[in-house]
């Protein structure tokens, strides 16, 4: 006997709606580039073009992670400026800071 199933169900689970696709886009999901030139709505990972910017190389970017760069970029130039040759000390970001403040 075989059992006909009328729910949308598939396997036993229900199929989940799929949300349509904004105007303009010729796909859902595609690379950073096709999503920064509009071709594709977001990346796999769920970037959308609002959370891409462009660097100053022309990469195609994270926000969130450039500004993490940025920062961490900032802290190691801070921290370089108490460095001195052959002594090993550790530096907090507010040393480095009062310590530039001084120079």
């Amino acid at each position: 006997m075989d059992r006909v199933n009328n729910n949308s169900t598939v396997g036993g689970k229900k199929r989940r709606s799929v949300k349509p696709l904004p105007a303009g886009f010729k796909t859902r999901y595609g690379s950073r580039v096709q999503v920064w030139n509009k071709s594709a709505w977001m990346t796999t990972s769920g970037l959308k073009r609002s959370d891409l910017m462009m660097n100053k190389r022309g990469r195609i970017v994270s926000k969130k992670k450039h500004e993490l760069g940025k920062k961490n970029k900032l802290f190691k130039k801070l921290t370089q400026a108490l460095v001195k040759k052959g002594k090993f000390h550790l530096i907090t970001k507010a040393e480095a800071k009062k310590a530039l403040s001084k120079k």
